[in-house]
This record gives C-alpha cells, sequence and structure tokens, in this order.
C-alpha cells in the first residue's frame, strides 16, 4: 500500500507546520492511539448524546488540524447528524464506517512512515 493522500493530504498538513516532518509525524503518532478514538467509542456505547458530539467535535478538529481528511469528512457527518438529533441507531452505520476511517488511516500511515519523511511539497 503507498501513501493515500485523500487519506491523509501531506501538502496541506506540512505547509501548516512549516515543513517540519518530525514534529508533525509526532502529532501523528499521538493522534493514531486508542486514546484518540475510545473515548468517541465509550459515548457510543454508554449512548450519552451530549458526550458524544463532543467527543466527536474534539475529533473532527484534530483530524482537520492534521488534514487526516477522510476522518474528518466522517466526523463532520457524524456530528451533524447526532446534532440533529437523529438517534444512535440512526447513526450506527455512519459510527462504523468512521470507525472504519480512523483504523484504515492508522494503518496507512504506520505502513508507509517512510513516504512521509520521504515526502517533497510541489
Amino acid at each position: 500500500m503507498a501513501w493515500n493522500f485523500e487519506m491523509i493530504e501531506l501538502k496541506s498538513a506540512l505547509a501548516r507546520v512549516l515543513g517540519h516532518k518530525e514534529m508533525y509525524k509526532g502529532w501523528l503518532d499521538k493522534f493514531f492511539t486508542d486514546e484518540t478514538f475510545a473515548p468517541v467509542e465509550e459515548c457510543f456505547a454508554a449512548r450519552n448524546h451530549e458526550a458524544a458530539c463532543k467527543a466527536l467535535h474534539k475529533l473532527k478538529g484534530t483530524s482537520s488540524n492534521l488534514s487526516v481528511m477522510r476522518v474528518y469528512k466522517q466526523t463532520e457527518s457524524l456530528e451533524a447528524k447526532l446534532k440533529a438529533n437523529q438517534s444512535f441507531d440512526e447513526v450506527a452505520a455512519d459510527f462504523d464506517k468512521l470507525r472504519e476511517e480512523f483504523h484504515a488511516a492508522a494503518k496507512m500511515y504506520r505502513e508507509n512512515l517512510q513516504d512521509l519523511l520521504d515526502f517533497k511539497p510541489d
């Protein structure tokens, strides 16, 4: 598997951190841990609507700042649905998709870390 620029958009991310790849790598290392996604899963398991919205909002902001775009887009959509008072049952498939996107991006990142380190923006 090669770096997937739709999952993690390196050009904009590295521009945001002024080209500091090691700093960006450190942030991605921290982002792609169980501690990042666990609060969202816990809120959904507890069916806590308010806490789920807060956890999704935090994940949305962090994924946006790090240019983890598929996670960002899925989180944005799911947060909007919960804020529109859709039930957990109504958004179950969206939550499953978010979990898949998060783990797929983490896997792609770990398997292609050298691509990040070797990346040269246009």
